[in-house]
């Protein structure tokens, strides 16, 4: 396995098939993991969209390199391969401060293990949003505010009928890229807590783009 950069089209595509998400980001960087010629993986750098993240995690003079890695599929079911490729793809990054989240809600189910494995900090859970819920049945309208106004309106409802349900915020993870004097000089300035890594059951899509191996390791 290799991996090289690729196109955000090329990227896109992939996320748009295998990732739960089924989401388009913005690509500022992407890298395919290639396996005999195919293209078996991808993860997607982006700008994050949230200021206050940018300006937080290592203070504003770090604010213009904060990457966040939104996206990452593998379909391969080679070993370590999501670590091949979150690794080498770090390796490949412009000095950065990289942040990315792992949803454990339950309708995701992910604890992060594939950021453990890779050696990311552990900087607890950022705040949620809350998700919406049909006023009778309780089914799930969705998961975030985006667009809940036309999710309600295409169910016949008004979106301030549906009842708001508290969620738990995603668990944050940080790395760094580029020279070992930015890297040295960026964790020196991040403002977060260090904690111990998070433990628990995970589901398949996590089970699927994380070394197996590891996986079990870090639950024994």
């Amino acid at each position: 396995m290799r991996v090289e950069p690729i196109t955000s089209k090329a990227a896109m595509g992939l996320v748009m098939r295998h990732h739960y998400s089924q989401r388009l980001v913005g690509a500022k960087f992407a890298f395919g993991l290639i396996e005999d010629g195919e293209i078996v993986g991808c993860v997607v750098y982006s700008q994050p969209a949230s200021y206050t993240l940018c300006n937080g995690v290592c203070g504003p003079e770090y604010r213009s390199q904060v990457l966040e890695l939104s996206r990452l599929v593998v379909t391969t079911r080679s070993e370590n391969a999501a670590s091949i490729l979150i690794g080498r793809s770090v390796a490949s990054l412009p000095d950065a401060v990289l942040v990315s989240y792992a949803d454990c809600n339950d309708h995701v189910g992910h604890v992060g293990y594939v950021y453990q494995a890779t050696n990311w900090l552990y900087t607890g859970q950022g705040s949620a949003e809350p998700k919406w819920l049909h006023p009778t049945t309780r089914q799930v309208i969705s998961y975030t505010r985006r667009h809940i106004d036309l999710k309600a309106a295409a169910l016949g409802l008004d979106w301030r009928d549906l009842v708001r349900e508290k969620q738990s915020g995603k668990h944050r993870y940080v790395s760094f890229s580029g020279s070992k004097r930015f890297k040295k000089r960026a964790r020196l300035a991040l403002r977060y807590e260090v904690l111990p890594y998070p433990k628990g059951p995970t589901k398949r899509h996590e089970r699927d783009q994380t070394v197996v191996a590891d996986l079990f390791n870090e639950q024994r």
